[in-house]
């Protein structure tokens, strides 16, 4: 027992060592150069990296042009390692932290200390953020609804309908070339869950409506133009769910509250 409790002791000690530190910043300078001059020469084995996740990626492109991708591979593996020594070295000096809490006279001067530790675990809740969205989030691509025509959200029991195109057309005099042309599209959607409840939501272009964790965005529409040959009337969606979203703004919240408490420590009276 004595022994497996000095192994981890050790394990810990080298997790958090300012050795690996430099070793691994030094690494992934390297690995990046490498990474730039692959993705720059063969940007299409990357771009299915927005639509199908970092799973489906790493088992189909990744496995399959080991001479491209192993780079990416050496960046997600030395990212971790990055993450595990930000965070064992912030919670030693935490532990130390709270250890000589009595050598303070003031409360508020021993809470600012904290200051650095709270941005560096800031990052390391970012980066997980990054990693739960390669590997969890959802990019749903080319949605068509026609009016009335209801369609499922694969994957979820959802269901979504375009009950109404609302289209806005320019009338201005300043644009001939722009008359009658359609710059304000707003689609009414009915949506609804496993339960049959069914709630209305409006999405335009700048406006995405947000429904069970999932966002859908205005892609395309049709008709775009009161003039010329009319066309079957549309709107194609992009629906996409992100669940490391949440861990994104928790970290940059943890940054800005680490980064305040500094500044205010470096220039309080």
């Amino acid at each position: 027992m004595a022994k497996m409790v000095n192994f981890l002791k050790a394990v810990w000690k080298l997790a958090g060592g300012i050795n690996l530190t430099i070793a691994l910043l030094i690494l992934l300078v390297v690995d990046l150069s490498a990474g730039f001059i692959c993705l720059e020469s063969n940007i299409s084995i990357f771009i299915p990296l927005n639509d199908v996740g970092l799973i489906a990626w790493l088992d189909t492109y990744g496995i399959n042009y080991l001479q491209y991708t192993a780079w990416f591979f050496l960046l997600l593996f030395l990212l971790f390692l990055l993450a595990v020594n930000t965070f064992v070295c912030t919670t030693d000096k935490v532990i130390t932290l709270f250890g000589n809490r009595s050598c303070y006279r003031s409360q508020i001067k021993f809470i600012l200390n904290f200051a650095p530790h709270i941005i560096h675990y800031s990052f390391v809740v970012i980066l997980a953020g990054y990693l739960v969205s390669y590997i969890f989030a959802v990019n749903l691509p080319a949605n068509i609804l026609l009016p009335e025509k209801s369609i499922p959200i694969p994957g979820t029991g959802y269901k979504i309908k375009l009950n109404k195109l609302n289209i806005e057309y320019y009338k201005g005099q300043r644009l001939d070339f722009f008359q009658d042309r359609a710059i304000n599209p707003e689609a009414e959607i009915l949506l609804t869950d496993k339960n049959g409840i069914t709630i209305k939501k409006t999405v335009s272009v700048n406006r995405p409506a947000r429904f069970k964790g999932y966002s859908i965005h205005l892609d395309d529409f049709a008709p775009k133009s009161r003039t010329g040959m009319q066309k079957q009337e549309y709107v194609n969606l992009i629906i996409h769910s992100d669940p490391g979203i949440h861990l994104y703004f928790c970290g940059m919240i943890m940054f800005a509250v680490g980064m305040l408490m500094y500044l205010y420590r470096l220039y309080r009276p």
